[in-house]
């Protein structure tokens, strides 16, 4: 009888659910803090790999990339390959938005509270703001976008994502410049491991990287092609 009941709740309450927010992703269990670190981390090694593709995924990662980043669509993990893709949910959505925005007349960045309004539409999906987070960070770094505050790097994180943050696209160098310089760093410096081929998250690892690596990086960028 006990266990009739509770079902019969739950039911009810998933029907609301469903209500209220008739976008929500199919997210399976709880989401604990854990399981969002893994699922950016996850996606943060895969904007580095080949094709944004990692071939094997840590088992003990596997189950929650595929509850978490499939559903919320940052991505596919498959029984046991993980390959990072935004741009046919989050992508597609938010470039018409911005399109949206900028021929309504509206000037400067976009910011992180328009974004967050716009992963409610067209239904709402009661993400928390964690999950929102998530989806947010995971897109700006795999579109070469970064957060900004008052003109200067944002801190970020899945807890601080200040909706009064402004995301920027970044102009990336072309595949010739990033090769000079990352082979400069490598060899005047020391810095190995480098990413071949330019990105955001590249050149913010570089801005931010210890005086005397590869924060030289984004000089070296406008340095003559000599060195």
């Amino acid at each position: 009888m006990a266990q009739s009941l509770r079902q019969a709740f739950e039911a009810v309450f998933e029907q609301a659910l469903e209500h209220s927010y008739p976008g929500a992703p199919q997210i399976d269990d709880e989401v604990r803090p854990v399981d969002l670190r893994t699922v950016r981390d996850v996606c943060s090694a895969a904007l580095e790999a080949t094709d944004r593709r990692i071939p094997q995924v840590a088992t003990a990662d596997r189950r929650v990339m595929s509850r978490i980043a499939n559903p919320l669509g940052i991505g596919v993990q498959s029984e046991q390959a993980f390959k990072l893709d935004v741009s046919t949910r989050w992508d597609l959505h938010f470039t018409r938005k911005l399109t949206e925005r900028r021929e309504s007349g509206v000037d400067g960045h976009v910011t992180v509270g328009e974004l967050r309004k716009w992963i409610d539409e067209p239904e709402p999906m009661g993400l928390s703001r964690e999950l929102g987070n998530l989806v947010l960070l995971v897109w700006a770094a795999a579109t070469d976008r970064v957060f900004t505050e008052h003109g200067g790097p944002a801190r970020t994180g899945l807890d601080s994502l200040g909706d009064h943050y402004e995301v920027v696209e970044q102009e990336l160098p072309d595949a010739a410049s990033w090769s000079r310089a990352i082979d400069h760093a490598e060899r005047a410096f020391g810095v190995p491991g480098l990413a071949s081929e330019p990105s955001a998250v590249a050149l913010v690892r570089g801005t931010t990287a210890p005086a005397g690596s590869s924060s030289r990086i984004p000089s070296l960028l406008t340095e003559t092609p000599s060195l």
